[in-house]
């Protein structure tokens, strides 16, 4: 029989290593393998298999965007973008965690987020 393959492993992000190192330790969490990459703007730790349900764990600090295509993404600090389709609009957000999330919506719910929009104000 032949062995299948498994995941290698995960990658969570992380806004800040440091913190990340802190809460690990805190909670009693090994882990090792600190890297700094600067020509990526990359850090990294890991915590071992045997220490995560068989899993690799890998814990990074980076920008998102550095890694996503440009078809994903929207132009330069842009967070949003509204576009007229056939039906109504299609509203683009920058997501937090990169590229962007999508939403159609029709002029009667872009006129009422507009609303909330200033209502909030």
């Amino acid at each position: 029989s032949q062995k299948q393959g498994g995941v290698h492993h995960i990658t969570l992000q992380t806004p800040d290593i440091a913190e990340a190192q802190k809460t690990l330790a805190k909670y009693g969490i090994p882990y090792f393998g600190y890297n700094e990459y600067e020509d990526h703007y990359w850090k990294e730790i890991f915590i071992h298999p045997q220490d995560a349900f068989g899993v690799l764990i890998q814990i990074a600090e980076f920008n998102p965007d550095d890694w996503l295509d440009d078809s994903v993404k929207l132009p330069g600090k842009t967070k949003w973008s509204v576009q007229k389709i056939e039906d109504g609009y299609a509203v683009s957000f920058s997501h937090p965690g990169g590229g962007t999330v999508k939403h159609e919506l029709t002029r009667e719910e872009l006129v009422k987020l507009v609303q909330d929009l200033e209502d909030a104000l």
